[in-house]
């Protein structure tokens, strides 16, 4: 027993756990106390590497449109959970119908015009 306390003792002072508190504590706490720290760290590791992944991910993404023309650039809310940026994403996309219904309405003008002045000179 005493040789398991001394296994343990440093392993507790690793995870933050004062000498204090390792004598006040049970074998059980402290080894909870261990393993949730062990926990807590596999769980900041994974997503250390999903981050890792989406950010390379991200560069490929945003690479690819200076690398090809057909490729566009990702809109930043594919990059995150829906909720996130929910407000801001129906903004752009209502700025973005408007500037398409304006574009649209110039090249109708345009046409109408050209299509007028074919038929005048025509109908002379």
């Amino acid at each position: 027993m005493t040789e398991y306390i001394g296994e343990l003792y440093p392993i507790a002072l690793d995870v933050g756990i004062t000498p204090t508190l390792f004598w006040e504590y049970s074998i059980q706490e402290i080894t909870d106390i261990i393993d949730s720290r062990n926990r807590v760290l596999e769980f900041n590791r994974k997503n250390e590497y999903i981050r890792d992944y989406y950010l390379a991910k991200s560069v490929v993404e945003w690479l690819a449109p200076m690398l090809s023309k057909d490729a566009k650039p990702p809109e930043l809310w594919n990059c995150a959970p829906d909720y996130v940026f929910e407000k801001e994403k129906e903004e752009i996309e209502k700025k973005r119908i408007e500037y398409e219904l304006e574009l649209h309405k110039e090249r109708m003008r345009e046409f109408a015009m050209r299509y007028n002045s074919q038929r005048a000179n025509n109908m002379l």
